[in-house]
């Protein structure tokens, strides 16, 4: 039995380079974004 593919051929028509975080960044990135939402979910839970 022959192997068809469903996905039409495509070309690639540029390339970008892909930024890669250090593991210092991504575990800072992560705890700023832990402590904004716990913050939020505080001013909206002690606004009603």
């Amino acid at each position: 039995m022959k192997h068809r593919t469903i996905i039409e051929p495509f070309r690639i028509k540029s390339v970008e380079p892909i930024g890669l975080s250090t593991e210092e960044e991504r575990a800072a990135h992560l705890m700023e974004r832990i402590t904004t939402r716990s913050c939020s979910d505080h001013a909206m839970s002690s606004s009603t």
